[in-house]
């Protein structure tokens, strides 16, 4: 009976150790860039510097110039095993992240969607939604989706109205390290 007790626990032992032998980080961040940015450019840049550490602040933090003042909207770490299935929801304070996705080989696809509080009449929320697929291999950070937002809106001052307009860069990136 001890030998069957000492067996299993071995077994679980190994397994579990196998499975973490196994694992990598991955880890996933939307920012955006009050500019309009090549994707390129942004690629480039990505390839060079790792995504945690950049991120790891409500704006990037590089030398590099084609990420500089980039506004990190969302960023998060998994640890995964390729072939899973991954899913968390956060919030803080009026902001809510929902993270769902799946890493096969070196193939991811996620979806993250923000939700901001606002205080604008009678709209009390936004919702941004980033998702998109594709090869993350070899530990470089890839961009997954980029996302192009151009636009008018209008703003009063002092009772003048004014017609502003605005240009968004806002890039979905990820980088695997097994």
């Amino acid at each position: 009976m001890r030998n069957l007790v000492f067996s299993l626990l071995t077994t679980g032992i190994l397994a579990i150790g196998s499975t973490s032998a196994f694992a990598g980080r991955l880890d996933i961040a939307v920012i955006q860039f009050t500019d309009a940015r090549t994707p390129e450019d942004i690629a480039a840049g990505l390839a060079k510097v790792d995504l945690f550490e950049i991120t790891d602040s409500d704006r990037t933090e590089t030398s590099d110039r084609s990420l500089r003042g980039g506004h990190v909207l969302f960023a998060q770490r998994f640890t995964l095993v390729p072939g899973s299935k991954f899913g968390m929801s956060t919030r803080i304070a009026e902001n809510r992240a929902d993270v769902s996705g799946s890493l096969s080989g070196s193939k991811l696809a996620v979806e993250i969607a923000i939700q901001q509080g606002v205080d604008v009449g009678l709209r009390k929320f936004t919702r941004h939604l980033f998702s998109g697929s594709g090869s993350i291999g070899g530990g470089v950070t890839k961009i997954i989706s980029v996302k192009l937002s151009q636009g008018k809106t209008q703003s009063a001052v002092k009772g003048k109205s004014k017609l502003e307009t605005y240009s968004y860069t806002s890039v979905l990136a990820a980088q695997y390290k097994p």
